[in-house]
């Protein structure tokens, strides 16, 4: 009989996974090979995506344990373990305890909009989530691979879920894998937003007063009508740990057919971007989109 840690460990790999193939995507995730997808094991260990190996082609196997010093735990040494970067990981993961995944990437629309210094409007609702929210490091986009770099990016970050790393990428990180997905998914759907808008006119768009009643609007809303449903189904989605081939008919078939968000993203290919039943990431249809807030 195997003892729960290693079974705990195992779950964890198959959820990195799926997760890096529903960045990817979701166009979360950037060029699909560069950055890093981690989760905290424990107070000593970390779970982490190495960067030689794409987030498409990610495998359970592909994943390597690193110490809170970068060093190599376990997994195959060599140039395809390598994980420059840790840093970023390590450091945010000592100065919040709270945080048990953190993800690393080069997302076009989010590292697009910090380089032309856009802040984000309170636009739509998406947009209000991150609007004065999301700080942004300048710090000359080095490669974070130093501790104290990392502890720069920890200080930056604060107790935010997200920050922009000026001319270099994103850091955004939560609870669980599942909120890590949601909110990088929303940081890039918001960027891509802000574009589209500095394209349009002159910004800012919003005035001073425009902005502030908005915000002060969705403060007053209760936020959990629009997290409660997307982290209900990522829970349904966790639970159900088969990989992307489960069978018709069994407990994740029946889960897609919820209406705010595909619990069957371990179902979704990224190889066509389809479900089983043949819809697509962005099908049009908003019972069947991969995400409707």
């Amino acid at each position: 009989m195997s003892s729960p840690a290693p079974r705990f460990e195992s779950t964890v790999r198959e959820e990195l996974v799926q997760a890096c193939n529903v960045l990817y995507a979701v166009k979360a995730a950037g060029d699909g090979l560069g950055g890093h997808l981690s989760a905290r094991l424990d107070e000593s260990r970390i779970l982490i995506k190495p960067r030689p190996v794409s987030w498409r082609g990610l495998k359970p196997e592909d994943l390597v344990v690193i110490d809170f010093n970068g060093k190599l735990v376990a997994g195959a040494a060599g140039d395809r373990s390598a994980v420059r970067e840790w840093p970023i990981h390590a450091r945010t993961y000592a100065a919040r305890p709270d945080v048990r995944c953190v993800l690393h990437a080069h997302p076009h629309a989010s590292t697009l909009m910090a380089a032309l210094r856009i802040a984000v409007e309170p636009l739509d609702q998406d947009c209000a989530a991150f609007a004065g929210k999301l700080p942004v490091l300048d710090n000359g986009a080095v490669s974070i691979a130093t501790p104290e770099l990392g502890d720069e990016v920890a200080r930056a970050l604060g107790t935010r879920g997200a920050l922009l790393l000026k001319n270099h990428g994103s850091v955004v990180t939560g609870a669980d894998i599942a909120s890590v997905c949601v909110t990088a998914y929303r940081l890039e759907k918001v960027a891509e937003t802000m574009l589209r808008a500095a394209s349009l006119g002159r910004l800012p768009i919003m005035s001073p007063k425009a902005m502030a009643t908005v915000l002060q609007a969705r403060d007053s809303t209760d936020r959990s009508a629009i997290w409660h449903p997307l982290q209900r189904c990522f829970e349904a989605w966790r639970a159900d740990t088969r990989g992307f081939d489960g069978e018709a008919g069994t407990r994740g078939d029946n889960l897609g057919r919820c209406g705010c968000l595909s619990a069957r993203l371990h179902q979704f290919r990224p190889s066509g971007r389809r479900c089983r039943r043949g819809h697509g990431l962005y099908s049009g249809d908003p019972k069947h989109s991969l995400f409707r807030f």
